[in-house]
């Protein structure tokens, strides 16, 4: 028999809200699982003592840390070790140029094709993501180390040709170039940070920015921007630092020579190193966030959504 119209004069309030809610769109209640917000945890596992992390204010904080780490490895350790590497690598200065922009060419190209792809995905999940490529593109980076072999220096002190790679009077036109062909491993190496550190000013910030009130939008922000100036000062000065060790760290009893020469090659390499796991170990958070944070949904139904 067909239903007619129910007339909510003879329906009691219990009844009436029950059909409303048979009557729900089918949209309306995909837009609610969409908005829906979980525990912190991974999978199943959703212990009681994460939940602390579990708002704004626990996601800024992984989101500084990678922040610190992408900006260090990008911006400060490259710009200080830059004039080893050609050293090193018997690059020019515009193959340098080509490393240091190659990042930002990555970023360039995929600056919207993934917010695009992110726009209605799991965010945190992108900053895991982020990690990952952070970190295998500083592994690469620090590839030309372990496989181009010892650095062995020259007789005088003008001379930063290995010895290994000359001859009486010149270098070995086959050896130099087997040195710099090195240049495209650098290339491959910021082009896979290009494509990790795009999400994190992307994505990261759209995230922060639609789980917090409105009026505190612009201080988490501010937070995670002052995290990206900190990572480069910390770049120069561990970088600097780095530098003042010998290449080769095992062979550093038998080498006669100090940081003033000019035939010397700091450790450019280490910094690459330390950011692999400084990286990586940021995916074990981010994995645990939900997709969206606790108060999230109250702020898209009211104007002003206060904690």
């Amino acid at each position: 028999m067909k239903e007619g119209v129910v007339n909510s004069a003879f329906v009691s309030n219990e009844n009436l809200q029950l059909h409303r809610d048979d009557e729900q769109k089918p949209h309306e209640k995909a837009h609610e699982e969409e908005f829906s917000e979980g525990p912190c945890g991974w999978s199943g596992f959703t212990p009681s003592c994460l939940q602390c992390c579990n708002n704004a204010k626990g996601f800024v904080f992984f989101f500084g840390l990678l922040a610190i780490v992408q900006s260090a490895v990008v911006n400060g350790f490259f710009s200080t070790i830059i004039s080893t590497i050609e050293k090193r690598y018997k690059l020019n200065s515009f193959q340098s140029g080509i490393i240091a922009s190659s990042y930002d060419v990555s970023s360039c190209v995929l600056s919207l094709v993934i917010p695009f792809c992110g726009e209605r995905g799991h965010k945190p999940r992108w900053m895991a993501f982020s990690a990952f490529m952070l970190g295998l593109g500083s592994f690469i980076c620090s590839l030309p180390h372990y496989t181009s072999g010892l650095y062995v220096y020259g007789t005088n002190e003008s001379d930063t040709v290995p010895a290994t790679n000359r001859s009486e009077d010149s270098c070995s036109t086959s050896s130099l170039s087997a040195l710099s062909n090195y240049f495209y491993v650098f290339i491959l190496g910021h082009l896979i940070m290009g494509v990790g550190g795009t999400s994190i000013y992307t994505l990261g910030i759209a995230h922060i920015d639609i789980s917090v009130p409105s009026e505190k939008s612009s201080l988490y922000t501010g937070v995670g921007y002052m995290m990206t100036i900190l990572g480069v000062a910390f770049g120069y000065i561990v970088s600097g630092q780095l530098l003042n060790i010998y290449v080769d760290v095992d062979q550093l009893q038998d080498v006669a020579l100090s940081p003033e020469d000019p035939r010397w090659v700091g450790g450019w390499w280490i910094g690459y190193l330390i950011g692999l796991p400084a990286a990586w170990l940021l995916i074990v958070p981010f994995l645990g966030f939900p997709k969206h944070l606790p108060g999230m949904l109250c702020k898209l139904v009211t104007p002003v959504c206060r904690e």
